[in-house]
């Protein structure tokens, strides 16, 4: 069913989805029933064969139900939660695509996602697609560009969706409950960037917000 896109135990999303070296970064979390949480930072790449790198933990703190809120004009959901964790971006993180883990006290996680990203000129620069990812995102149940809770697939005019709001699981190709948070990094650009640093790539990483700005 749709609850099922959801991992409404712990979920959150990052208050903006790239950001550079020493910028602020919050995360808005959920959690029903209330929970002391956790969240874990790891930068995605080869290191190895291990596939990431964890580069900070943040202590736990108190979780709550934010509210999920109705569908606005053009069906549009943008969640005006109170933010549960803040932390600085570290100025010896490099660009990259990172990973936040939420775990509930109850062992319950689910993930958000962001890009730190850089000016430097390389040989490679991967733009995610995070457009992507927000307009398939169906978060809380009908919410994505293409799903309007009538028919299998709806195509507009007049919507809009919100990076305000979890990332529910993919689920329009296949099963990966490993998606759940992650927008869609983890079935699509991971084994790229995976490919890309095994073999000692230069390369940088960016959003597709950073690329029409």
């Amino acid at each position: 069913g749709p609850t099922s896109l959801r991992s409404s135990a712990i979920e959150g999303f990052v208050s903006a989805m790239s950001a550079r070296a020493g910028e602020r970064l919050q995360v808005f979390a959920s959690a029903r029933p209330a929970t002391r949480a956790r969240l874990e930072i790891f930068r995605l790449g080869y290191y190895g064969g291990a596939g990431a790198r964890r580069v900070l933990s943040l202590p736990e703190t108190e979780v709550t139900p934010q509210p999920v809120p109705e569908p606005a004009t053009e069906r549009l959901r943008a969640c005006r939660w109170a933010p549960s964790f803040t932390f600085d971006v570290g100025r010896d993180w490099p660009s990259g695509v990172y990973l936040g883990r939420l775990t509930a006290a109850s062992g319950a996680d689910s993930f958000v996602v962001f890009v730190v990203r850089d000016d430097r000129p390389c040989d490679v620069l991967v733009q995610c697609s995070t457009t992507t990812w927000a307009a398939y995102n169906r978060w809380p149940e009908h919410g994505s560009l293409y799903d309007d809770g009538a028919k299998e697939w709806s195509w507009g005019p007049h919507v809009q969706v919100s990076y305000d709001r979890p990332w529910s699981k993919y689920c329009q190709l296949l099963d990966a409950p490993q998606s759940l948070g992650s927008g869609e990094v983890l079935l699509w650009e991971y084994p790229l960037l995976y490919w890309l640093e095994q073999r000692g790539c230069d390369v940088s990483y960016t959003t597709s917000e950073d690329t029409h700005r």
